[in-house]
């Protein structure tokens, strides 16, 4: 969107957007109905769609793509855009990525999470 302007500049097609977007890793990420879509900004267009359940909540930080889904937290490698894990935190509320890891909040608790850290109760 141009907001000088207040003009669409460049419309792109992707299947059954549900509504988080992120950028980062080279990528915007979107999440759509069947998991999370690719888009290539230099190209304009859907690169791959990466295949997860029901994605709600989305970050990228230095361990990869974060995707919060129904099923639990994911970490998406973009080398290979195959989600290496899963956590079995399934409130998530909200993310945001830092040097240190990912916050995530849920219903009842903030927690940090890094690459290698299982979830703890």
């Amino acid at each position: 969107i141009d907001a000088a302007r207040g003009e669409v500049g460049q419309k792109i097609r992707v299947p059954a957007p549900t509504g988080p977007i992120t950028i980062g890793a080279g990528a915007v990420w979107v999440a759509v109905e069947t998991g999370v879509a690719r888009i290539d900004p230099t190209q304009n267009r859907v690169i791959t769609v990466v295949p997860l359940p029901s994605p709600h909540t989305l970050a990228v930080g230095p361990a990869g793509l974060w995707v919060g889904t129904d099923a639990g937290i994911s970490l998406v490698d973009p080398e290979t855009n195959v989600p290496s894990r899963v956590l079995d935190v399934t409130d998530v509320r909200g993310f945001a990525s830092t040097r240190f890891g990912l916050w995530a909040a849920t219903e009842q608790e903030l927690l940090l999470l890094r690459a290698g850290d299982s979830p703890s109760d």
